[in-house]
């Protein structure tokens, strides 16, 4: 009786374990009593992944087997991790293979992950045991795609567990090889440079410049500006994953000085008029490409510009010096001068007359015709030697006495350029100039012929100035 008794209490007891298990509470102390006398403390530790192993009560000597939840299979429990990621790219870190999470690089990131229990459910001192699980983690390139190598831990729900990738971590896959270029390649001091290594060949690579001029820098792509001139050696080491090292190294000349040809400028029309419009332009050209600065013009008749092109006029003819001078933001400067030859006249045969009759006599109609002179528009201005002037293309003049004069006739086009052009006419008296002729040398002709040859010429004003040639 005392036996079944003890068996039936135990079976009660194991059932209210049972039950408290069920809604996950920790921990059981529970005192079965065995008869109003004696009584034995039971201590269970219990978790909603634990199940009880068969328990031996011993009261009086006497044995009671109570067969509790046996132990069947693994329980899940969650573990806190943190993946730290010490490569040059964003990693996915793998547990078991199966993906956790993403990782920036250079950058931690925290996980909780739930996994099977590796120990077993052995208590101490009536105490659980932590669960523990083992876990293999790999990560993953995402730029690459490279695999890392495994990482095999043992997780402890207690403590956080860290897991750090490095490049050592990912396999090289070539040889190391350090590559680089930089523009302008004759930078001038205070000048940006811009260094590329991105033709290295590197695997997951980290990339150390040295500067030469005791400045360093690190990255793919770099900038650097040198404060002094003079010949630099700038070396790049570059690093890969598997801290295999390769070096290169160049020399760059820094100049505190801009080359002449920066100044260089071109100018339009080459062969300009008087007030005419001229175009000045420079391209500025310097060792790295188009200089920004300050342009300042002379144009050598007192008159200046600023700007990469100007227009300027020049309001009398000459040849003038043009001066420019390139002051770039870093305070380096280039001068370049230029001649230009300005015209205050026009060219030749911009001015030109006939004049109709060719041998007048005195008080006859002179008709003079300038419109065989190429200039198109303008003025026209005669003198006509016998202090008298006149205007127009074709104006028209009488002689008083007979002599020799000289007719000049002066262009001016819109520009105020001028051309000029001087002929003679012989104006004979009346009774006529003596004409040599072959059996007639030194006999004049008769005063009728003479007459009627006046006559014929002046008939018509009109058609002897549209006939008139020369």
């Amino acid at each position: 009786m005392q036996r079944l008794a003890l068996q039936l209490l135990g079976h009660r007891q194991l059932k209210e374990i049972d039950r408290r298990r069920r809604v996950e509470q920790a921990t059981y102390a529970p005192t079965i009593r065995l008869s109003s006398t004696d009584s034995i403390p039971l201590m269970i530790a219990i978790r909603r992944t634990i199940r009880l192993n068969p328990l031996f009560l011993i009261v009086g000597g006497l044995m009671a087997a109570a067969a509790v939840s046996g132990c069947t299979g693994r329980y899940k429990s969650d573990f806190p991790v943190i993946v730290q990621n010490r490569t040059a790219n964003t990693i996915q870190a793998l547990a078991n293979g199966s993906a956790v999470g993403q990782v920036a690089a250079g950058q931690t990131g925290s996980f909780t992950l739930q996994l099977p229990e590796s120990n077993n459910n052995v208590f101490t001192n009536g105490a659980a045991p932590t669960p523990q699980a083992d876990v293999t983690f790999t990560a993953k390139d995402t730029r690459t795609g490279a695999l890392s190598s495994e990482k095999i831990l043992t997780l402890s729900q207690s403590a956080t567990t860290y897991v750090s990738f490095t490049a050592a971590d990912f396999p090289s896959t070539g040889p190391t090889i350090a590559r680089f270029t930089f523009s302008p390649t004759n930078p001038t001091i205070n000048q940006d440079v811009s260094f590329n290594g991105s033709s290295s060949t590197v695997s997951n690579g980290t990339f150390a410049w040295d500067f030469g001029d005791g400045q360093t820098g690190a990255g793919v792509t770099v900038t650097h500006q040198y404060p002094r001139s003079g010949t630099f050696t700038i070396t790049l080491s570059v690093t890969s994953d598997t801290r295999a090292t390769s070096t290169s190294s160049r020399t760059i000349n820094v100049s505190a000085t801009l080359p002449p040809t920066t100044a260089n400028f071109t100018f339009s029309p080459t062969n300009p008029a008087i007030n005419q419009d001229v175009v000045f332009n420079t391209g500025a050209q310097g060792p790295g490409g188009i200089v920004a600065g300050i342009f300042a013009w002379d144009f050598g008749d007192g008159g200046t510009g600023t700007g990469a092109t100007v227009t300027h006029r020049y309001a009398r003819g000459g040849t003038f010096t043009v001066t420019l001078r390139v002051t770039t933001d870093t305070g380096l400067s280039a001068t370049t001068s230029r001649p230009i030859a300005v015209s205050a006249n026009l060219p030749a045969g911009s001015a030109n007359f006939t004049f109709s009759p060719t041998d007048p006599q005195v008080d006859d109609d002179v008709f003079f015709n300038a419109s065989s002179s190429t200039l198109s528009s303008g003025t026209f201005s005669w003198d006509f030697g016998d202090g008298t002037s006149g205007s127009g293309v074709t104006p028209v003049h009488r002689f008083s006495r007979a002599r020799t004069y000289t007719i000049t006739l002066t262009v001016v086009n819109a520009l105020g350029q001028s051309a000029t052009i001087s002929k003679t006419v012989t104006v004979c008296p009346d009774g006529g100039c003596a004409v040599p002729a072959a059996g007639l040398q030194g006999r004049a002709p008769s005063l009728i012929a003479r007459n009627a040859l006046r006559r014929g010429f002046a008939g018509s004003k009109t058609g002897l100035a549209s006939a008139a040639s020369e």
